[in-house]
């Protein structure tokens, strides 16, 4: 999947009125789900501190990731969060985009929810 498909997913996430509770990072590295265990590990923590606190303050820039995976033991592997941002997606996503109606069809999540416009 490429990572444009983020973009997207931030997309759904602000139209259904929930973007102040996502977060997303990204790291320099070439293939799907390429994380070292130390980014995983720093993003487990930022969301557990986000969860304890209520909120995201910094926790999710690539500064305060890559600080955290970088204060866990070497063997880990360390960070690699970089400050990114995908393009839009382009083309055509699916014929199940839950903001169209496929070729005039049904709808095929069913009708809105909280007030949404397809």
């Amino acid at each position: 999947m490429p990572v444009q498909q983020e973009s997207y997913y931030h997309q759904l996430v602000a139209r259904a009125g929930d973007d102040s509770l996502l977060r997303q990072a990204f790291v320099a590295a070439q293939g799907h789900c390429n994380f070292t265990p130390a980014e995983l590990v720093a993003g487990v923590q930022a969301l557990g501190t986000r969860v304890t606190t209520g909120s995201w303050g910094s926790l999710a820039t690539a500064a305060s990731l890559n600080a955290a995976a970088g204060s866990l033991p070497s063997g880990l592997g360390g960070g690699a969060f970089v400050p990114f941002w995908p393009s839009k997606v382009t083309g055509v996503l699916s014929p199940y985009d839950v903001f169209q109606v496929p070729f005039g069809g049904p709808e095929p999540f069913g009708p809105p929810r909280n007030g949404l416009r397809r």
